[in-house]
């Protein structure tokens, strides 16, 4: 089931800068810490999945965490709370 999941990245990594024509990817979250295990199978699936004539995928990884995923989602909230208007 790993295996199935880690591969579905490498498929939608290569899909989504397939179809944004873009070659820089970002990933980031709390699993990140453990990406260098499966690092490997996800570059080999991009490149399997990847436009022959595309440009190549780079992956940056940030592995900041909760931290920067919760000042991320504040930075989106404040502004709406001190207009007093409701998120949606």
């Amino acid at each position: 089931m790993i295996e199935a999941s880690v591969r579905a990245l490498g498929h939608f990594i290569a899909l989504a800068a397939n179809l944004s024509l873009l070659s820089d990817v970002i990933l980031i979250g709390e699993g990140m810490t453990l990406f260098e295990l499966v690092e490997q199978t996800v570059r080999d699936t991009i490149l399997e999945c990847r436009d022959p004539l595309a440009s190549t995928v780079t992956l940056l990884l940030d592995d900041s965490g909760f931290g920067a995923w919760a000042r991320g989602a504040a930075v989106v909230a404040i502004p709406y709370s001190l207009r007093g208007m409701e998120l949606r």
